[in-house]
């Protein structure tokens, strides 16, 4: 048995493209060109076994077509149970993450107006107010961060209604292997011996055998 030759290759138009990942090493999967003895194929291996000679990794190589049927596997199982999901995404969006900062922010600001008015007295007493003025000057900083963490929770939460329109869209079984659709749902892909862990973008994870 001759050693197959396999060319790597590097593609982020492929929705699988790192975000499949070795549950031996860690390492990500990597989609390769593989010749063994003239027979040509595409498969997905891990990238220890091309890129580091030397480091043992018994991941095992999976074809593309077995690879996307197990995909494909996986999203009929959270397709067939959508409305459980899109419940979830909703209830975050009511429940955590519209309140989460806003929260924040308010008890920041009611802090600093505190922090303002002891400044103010200490002023007017001559009485040596730097650390008042520190105080203030860091809670002014975690305003700011959360003030940025507020903007990425509401992208956040655009993205995840995006998410949801977009699922209440599909077919409660879909029958080909879309790419669209992967990048859409898929999160994490890794995999093991004798099944594959998949973790959706809504933060369901299914294991499927095979």
């Amino acid at each position: 048995m001759g050693n197959p030759k396999c060319h790597k290759y590097h593609s982020s138009k492929y929705a699988l493209f790192s975000i499949v990942f070795c549950g031996h090493c860690n390492d990500v999967y990597r989609r390769t060109h593989w010749n063994n003895h003239g027979k040509k194929q595409i498969v997905w291996r891990c990238i220890t076994r091309l890129d580091a000679p030397g480091v043992e990794c018994p991941a095992r190589t999976l074809s593309e077509i077995q690879l996307q049927n197990l995909v494909l596997e996986a999203i009929n199982k959270v397709l067939g149970g959508k409305q459980r999901v899109i419940k979830v995404w909703e209830t975050n969006i009511s429940e955590v993450l519209g309140n989460a900062h806003t929260e924040e922010l308010e008890l920041i600001r009611k802090h600093i107006e505190k922090q303002q008015t002891l400044l103010v007295k200490m002023t007017a007493a001559s009485e040596d107010y730097s650390k008042v003025v520190d105080k203030i000057y860091a809670l002014q900083n975690e305003q700011k961060q959360a003030m940025a963490d507020s903007v990425n929770y509401k992208a956040q939460i655009e993205r995840t209604e995006e998410m949801i329109e977009y699922l209440k869209s599909q077919p409660k079984r879909v029958t080909a292997y879309d790419e669209q659709l992967v990048g859409k749902l898929i999160e994490k892909i890794t995999v093991y011996d004798d099944h594959l862990n998949f973790l959706f973008k809504s933060g369901i994870q299914i294991e499927i055998k095979g």
